[in-house]
């Protein structure tokens, strides 16, 4: 006969084996539950801990049977599935039902801290994510799919002063030995539609009072780097181009009421060059002041200068009497006149000492020269002519008729023309007479010359 606790234990494991198992639980809901405690003493753990082996068995277990495999490059959970131990990790590899996967295959990626990871369809990250992951997207989607590879929409409400909002903050603080780019975009060729590197479509409030920009770039703020820096930097066409290039093409409209430029350069010096730059100009920084006009030293470098200073106003006159020698028609025995002075010369090109104008400047210059004699020769030819160099221009030369005694008889020529002048090229007034007398007055005997 059986002792009455020995009896009792039997039916209560009898009963506990056929019954739901509760542990921190007196009403499981389960064949096992076990019921986490909120308290636990120093060196205990809620959880369960798998039997863990450093080796695999080597006889076939039960189905379901799981165990941990500690150590070694294969270490995790495995499960028997009644003929072998499978690995859990790579089961789920396998499975194909993942988010991601291997490139190429619709094999779950391999799960380490070092694979490439991809999606077939849309993917999206939080909606309040304040952190970024570095990421690839590829958009391989037929005609009539999705045309953009990256939507952004930055949704914060807040109007505090000071708040700051950006839909991309990036920060590149690599340290290569090549470039260094805050931004590097390649556009393929592919496509007859217009092709944009960077489009930006801002909207100012209306009652927006601080500066706004399209692009705004702080570009070498503080270096003393000796390399050449640019804000912005366009390279546009080719030697093949045949439609309208622009390096840069500005448009500003507003009402007609406020400033507006299309243009703004502000620094020490601007230029404006050739297409290969080769030649061109360093223009003045400098307003220069009312009435000065903008001249070249051509050289390359642009300045202001006085209207009087830059263009050429010469009158002479003589002042020491002075008498032709020669009775010749032939021009080219003409006589140089002696116009020993002058009373303007703002480029300082007559000299009196020679009797020569020498241009200093290309350009057009109205000549005139008027001559009276202090005598009435008698019936001769009296000629007055203008020469550049040694050809003659214009002249005015014929007989003198009207012979007398009076000063209304004397000789009085006068010739003036436009003549094209390059650097250098000289100015002379000669006379062709037999010892005619010509006294020296500024108001007979005189010059003028002026570049138009």
């Amino acid at each position: 006969m059986l002792k009455p606790n020995i009896l009792i234990l039997a039916l209560l494991v009898s009963f506990s084996g056929l019954a739901q198992v509760g542990i921190g639980t007196v009403a499981p809901t389960a064949d096992l539950e076990i019921i986490a405690r909120t308290s636990l003493p120093v060196g205990e753990h809620n959880g369960i801990i798998i039997p863990k082996v450093t080796a695999l068995p080597a006889t076939v277990a039960p189905s379901g049977t799981i165990l941990y495999l500690e150590g070694g490059a294969n270490a995790g959970f495995y499960f028997s599935n009644g003929s072998s131990f499978q690995n859990v990790t790579d089961i789920l590899s396998a499975s194909g039902n993942g988010a991601f996967f291997d490139r190429g295959t619709t094999t779950d990626v391999t799960i380490d801290t070092s694979s490439d990871a991809y999606r077939i369809g849309r993917t999206a990250f939080g909606q309040d994510s304040s952190n970024a992951a570095i990421v690839s997207i590829e958009n391989e989607t037929p005609a009539g799919g999705d045309k953009r590879l990256l939507d952004l929409e930055n949704r914060n409400s807040s109007t505090a002063m000071g708040t700051n909002t950006s839909l991309i903050n990036g920060s590149n603080t690599s340290t290569p030995g090549g470039q260094k780019a805050g931004a590097l975009l390649s556009i393929s060729s592919t496509g007859t539609g217009s092709h944009v590197g960077i489009e930006n479509n801002v909207l100012v409030n209306n009652s927006s009072v601080v500066e706004n920009y399209g692009i705004h770039n702080i570009v070498d703020g503080n270096s003393t780097a000796m390399g050449t820096t640019y804000g912005i930097k366009s390279e546009v066409g080719n030697t093949n181009s045949t439609g309208i290039r622009y390096g840069v093409h500005s448009t500003v409209v507003n009402d007609g009421t406020l400033n507006s430029y299309s243009g703004w350069f502000q620094g020490r010096s601007f230029a404006i060059r050739n297409q290969d730059a080769t030649d061109g100009y360093d223009m003045p920084t400098t307003s220069g002041t009312t009435g000065q006009v903008l001249t070249t030293d051509g050289s390359g470098t642009a300045s202001w200068s006085d209207v009087s200073a830059n263009k050429s106003i010469v009158r002479g006159n003589i002042a020491t009497q002075w008498q032709s020698s020669t009775g010749s028609s032939n021009p080219g025995d003409y006589l140089v006149m002696e116009f020993d002075n002058e009373t303007i010369d703002t480029n300082n090109e007559y000299d009196p000492s020679t009797f020569t104008f020498t241009a200093a400047s290309d350009g057009y210059f109205r000549v005139s020269v008027h001559v009276s004699s202090n005598d009435y020769d008698g019936d001769t030819t009296h000629g007055l002519a203008i020469y550049k160099g040694t050809t003659l221009v214009s002249q005015d030369v014929r007989r003198h008729t009207n012979i007398g005694s009076t000063s209304e008889d004397n000789i009085n020529r006068f010739v003036t023309d436009i003549i094209q002048l390059n650097t250098g090229e000289i100015i002379q007034f000669r006379f062709n007479d037999n010892f005619a007398t010509f006294g020296a007055s500024a108001e007979k005997n005189y010059f003028t010359i002026e570049k138009i």
